[in-house]
């Protein structure tokens, strides 16, 4: 078996989004060529600008929700359209 490397380091103050990104980002690169990966990247990114400083009742980020969502449809193997519409 290969060695797994994180693609991002672990950090305890990190975010609960880059959780999220950096589990949905090992999900991509399962199935994923890497310019699809890197086109969620890029679509996450603006997701996440046009999202800032909104919060859900809970209190947690917005954007922890459509990352979520775009997680369910990693597991289904959606094609990075799919996973971007859900960002």
């Amino acid at each position: 078996m290969g060695e797994h490397h994180e693609p991002f380091p672990l950090d305890e103050t990190e975010k609960p989004q880059e959780k999220l990104i950096r589990r949905l980002s090992a999900m991509l690169s399962e199935y994923l060529e890497p310019t699809q990966v890197e086109e969620v990247h890029r679509a996450y990114r603006l997701a996440e600008r046009a999202h800032e400083g909104q919060k859900r009742v809970s209190g947690e980020p917005y954007i922890c929700h459509p990352i979520s969502v775009s997680i369910i449809l990693a597991g289904m193997r959606m094609d990075a359209k799919g996973i971007m519409a859900g960002l």
